[in-house]
């Protein structure tokens, strides 16, 4: 947990400056104080959005390749000689909010009349 960078913010500015100094005792990655709570909440809600579609990409290619007779892990590993590769592997999602976030996006999308297609 203190290796991780994390996000910091605040109701105030002073507030913020708190929190921030708050975590910058423990955290030894250091902080990213975000100019506002939305921001800081947007972000997070996109990190597990983000890891959440992307398992879920892996384990619906992983379901094609095993139809096509094609082995996953060589498929992974090859196309992990490429720099921009995200490493993912079949699997089930962890954590308590990686799971629920992409539904708290899309409903808060919903509220203002947008559908999104890819996020569930």
């Amino acid at each position: 947990v203190t290796n991780i960078l994390k996000i910091t913010s605040g109701s105030t500015p002073e507030v913020a400056d708190y929190v921030d100094d708050v975590y910058n005792l423990i955290i030894e990655a250091g902080t990213h104080k975000a100019p506002s709570i939305k921001v800081a909440e947007a972000a997070k809600v996109i990190e597990n959005t983000q890891r959440d579609v992307n398992i879920a990409l892996i384990n619906e290619l992983a379901l094609i390749f095993n139809k096509l007779n094609i082995d996953t892990e060589d498929v992974l590993k090859a196309a992990g000689t490429k720099w921009n590769f995200l490493p993912y592997r079949p699997g089930l999602v962890g954590g308590h909010c990686i799971g629920v976030d992409p539904y708290y996006l899309t409903h808060k999308a919903q509220s203002i009349g947008l559908h999104p297609e890819i996020i569930l």
